[in-house]
């Protein structure tokens, strides 16, 4: 069983990986000078895509989700930017990460399909062996 996918799956998940950390930092320094502080649960947000891009480990996957996140960081270092600044309180976004949640989401009900995907098929494989 090929744990990575595939090199170009394992590059792309790799490179997504450097931009999820760009993005937690520029959060967390977005967060903290907002806020004076920065949670762990905001650090969890930013990491579930990146955990789904490993476990699915399918190269459209690992190409789309790449995308989403510089994407993510183009946007995050715009709101770091305006917050030092000074401009931030005019941008009416109150909370940076709110992007970073819907694309979580998104990506908790990929694996969540992924997952029913597997048991369903570990299901047939289990009964094709028994019945025949």
């Amino acid at each position: 069983m090929n744990l990575t996918g595939g090199r170009t799956t394992l590059i792309l998940n790799i490179c997504a990986l450097v931009v999820a950390a760009v993005v937690i930092l520029e959060g967390a320094s977005v967060i903290y000078r907002i806020y004076g502080s920065f949670a762990l649960s905001d650090w969890f947000i930013a990491l579930v895509p990146l955990t789904t891009m490993f476990v699915v480990r399918n190269k459209l996957f690992s190409a789309v989700f790449p995308f989403f996140y510089v994407a993510l960081a183009i946007q995050m270092g715009f709101q770091a930017s305006s917050v030092y600044s000074g401009a931030y309180k005019f941008a009416g976004e109150k909370y940076p990460f709110g992007f970073l949640t819907l694309f979580s989401m998104v990506s908790l009900v990929c694996l969540a399909i992924y997952l029913v995907d597997f048991i369903v098929r570990v299901c047939e494989s289990i009964y094709g062996r028994l019945k025949g």
